[in-house]
């Protein structure tokens, strides 16, 4: 039997300190977080964070008075994550927000560790029922106020939107935020310089998911995207131009719920998987969503320029939105409570968010809007941004161009992708246009499969076909 020595012991006291004080749990994704007490007040970790970590090297120093090496602190953590995999608990844990269809609890994000417990019968602030954990630069949200308040009008008060589409559809993505599991869409706010996007992305922000850092830059790869992920429950890419077509994808699959696993940090073959759903906002100028499936899981919300003589200054506008911040809370827990409480049957004609759409619409009556009008308002953007698409999209304006000159036909262009594309190329305006264009009859007919539905809103429809072993395509008006 080897002999310890005093670096092994002092591991095996650290580590036996620590399980003393700490209860360990694990996800489903076999993540290890460590519940401790501070103060009286029960936190959650994850086991590899910076805020457990300053925690044990505290609870080390306050009970030997010995400051504990990186070294040591990193073998420790590896030690109590092994043994946590096999013999801790699995639960459910969250980040901010958890329910299910009869419950949501939000995490305040404060020192009390209080969350807002949100049923049919009403809502109420009390300590955490289930398993939070926090990140590292989470702020807290405002303590909701259920008084008689001016905070229902406060979009038209502070952004100037009035009583219109673009209002009902902010309130309603700020409701869906909080749904169990999502799926969420994305909210895209454009509009020129002056007309208070980041403003606005900022605001909404801080009543779902308040963090130091709250707009950041899109990152280019997608595990960054989910470690963004784990950390933040919200999500929000502040002057963004354009995206690619990668960065369109990853976006989608945070939007709905996708997964990704790829190879563990420092491993040869450990695979490490990320699976979440998140509310994302975009901002940005103009048309920064290009793709058709991710405009069909996105709110977009086009700003007017403010007027001179009604701009205000940044300061005072924050100023008067903090004032507002408890009172709009309250009314966002108000419209969960009639969700919650709501027994109405599914609306007719769900656009293609349908769990969003059945979920924000029974707030209709608690909100004082017309039954139908969310869903109004959702179709009505989607179509404007399908509008906006043809302006920018070379190939798809082309497509409708050509349909448009054939509508007295019986159909459109049948044949094959190469007579197609050889087609198009030949009525390209200029030379500089080819770079925007598909290279390739492959690459095109994967294109057009893509604009299917956006076509299909248009009336044209698009069928693959085969003739006498050839591969045909038939655009035809429905």
């Amino acid at each position: 039997m080897p002999k310890q020595n005093d670096e092994d012991t002092i591991l095996l006291r650290l580590a036996n300190l620590a399980k003393r004080h700490t209860l360990f749990i694990k996800d489903n994704e076999r993540r290890v977080y460590g519940k401790i007490e501070i103060d009286g007040t029960k936190h959650i970790y994850p086991l590899r964070s910076s805020m457990y970590v300053n925690w044990l090297s505290a609870i080390f120093f306050s009970t030997y008075k010995k400051i504990a090496s990186t070294n040591l602190l990193a073998n420790v953590i590896q030690y109590l994550e092994g043994c946590s995999l096999f013999e801790a608990k699995i639960e459910k844990v969250g980040l901010r927000v958890l329910g299910d269809k009869d419950t949501i609890e939000i995490d305040i994000g404060n020192d009390d560790w209080t969350s807002v417990q949100i049923s049919k019968e009403g809502w109420k602030i009390d300590e955490h029922v289930g398993h939070f954990y926090r990140s590292a630069g989470m702020s807290a949200l405002p303590i909701p106020s259920n008084l008689e308040n001016p905070s229902e009008g406060w979009l038209s008060l502070i952004m100037g939107l009035g009583d219109t589409k673009e209002e009902k559809l902010i309130i309603a993505w700020l409701l869906g935020c909080f749904m169990p599991n999502g799926p969420f869409p994305l909210l895209v706010l454009q509009g020129e310089q002056g007309s208070g996007k980041s403003n606005l992305a900022s605001m909404l922000r801080s009543l779902v998911d308040p963090n130091n850092a709250d707009k950041t830059t899109l990152p280019g790869s997608e595990r960054d995207l989910y470690v963004q992920g784990f950390n933040n429950y919200m999500l929000s890419y502040d002057n963004q131009r354009t995206l690619s077509k990668h960065q369109s994808d990853w976006l989608c699959r945070m939007s709905t719920g996708g997964g990704y696993s790829t190879r563990r940090l420092w491993t040869n073959n450990e695979q490490e998987s990320f699976s979440m759903t998140r509310p994302i906002i975009l901002n940005g100028i103009s048309q920064i969503v290009e793709q058709p499936d991710l405009i069909e899981r996105s709110i977009i919300i086009n700003l007017k320029t403010i007027p001179k003589d009604k701009r205000k200054a940044e300061e005072d506008i924050r100023d008067l939105f903090n004032i507002l911040m408890p009172a709009i809370f309250g009314r966002i827990c108000d419209g969960l409570v009639a969700i919650l409480r709501s027994e109405e049957n599914d609306p007719e004609d769900l656009p293609r968010m349908a769990d969003f759409a059945r979920f924000t619409s029974k707030a209709e009556t608690e909100y004082g809007w017309t039954k139908g009008d969310l869903i109004l308002a959702m179709n009505e953007s989607r179509k404007e941004a399908l509008e906006q698409l043809n302006e920018y999209d070379m190939f798809l304006s082309m497509i409708v161009e050509l349909a448009e000159a054939n509508k007295k036909h019986t159909f459109v262009f049948l044949g094959s992708p190469k007579e197609l594309f050889e087609y198009l190329v030949n009525k390209l305006p200029n030379k500089v246009s080819r770079s925007e264009f598909p290279d390739s009859p492959a690459s095109m007919s994967k294109r057009l499969n893509m604009l299917k539905p956006v076509l299909r809103e248009k009336g044209i429809g698009v069928e693959d076909r085969r003739s006498n072993g050839r591969r045909l395509k038939k655009l035809f008006w429905l």
